[in-house]
């Protein structure tokens, strides 16, 4: 799928929110192999050493690869957080699953690709799962 995006075969968006999510997993990730730390207790140790923050630098470049790759990216936006409340009660979803609902509905977006299961249950969308 992404090699047909990079390809201009197919267009892709993304959201704000998702790029933060992203960007916080693989920064623990980074410190896990960088500073040798468990994944149990990286977050404990960044934040009793914020100085070991600043080594961390590859996840940063992702937002850089997802725009080469031709992916927008959508901003959540105050309403979207809003509508998000009415989705979380016809749906069940928690709180960023919501979110980014919220956001899909504003721009009309109906294809998601996610292993999240969650979305399955969504009428009127199509749940694409990542090989």
């Amino acid at each position: 799928m992404l090699q047909r995006i990079e390809n201009g075969g197919l267009s892709a968006c993304t959201s704000t929110l998702v790029v933060a999510e992203t960007l916080h997993r693989l920064m623990i990730i980074e410190a896990v192999a960088t500073l040798h730390v468990s994944p149990q207790t990286a977050i404990r140790h960044l934040k009793a050493n914020p100085k070991e923050v600043a080594r961390l630098t590859q996840h940063l470049l992702v937002p850089d690869h997802i725009e080469a790759m031709g992916i927008e990216i959508l901003a959540v936006g105050l309403d979207d957080i809003r509508t998000s409340a009415v989705v979380k009660e016809d749906h069940g979803l928690l709180t960023n699953d919501a979110i980014n609902l919220a956001l899909m509905q504003r721009h009309r977006l109906t294809y998601i690709a996610s292993n999240d299961a969650d979305f399955d249950r969504i009428p009127n969308l199509v749940v694409w799962k990542p090989a």
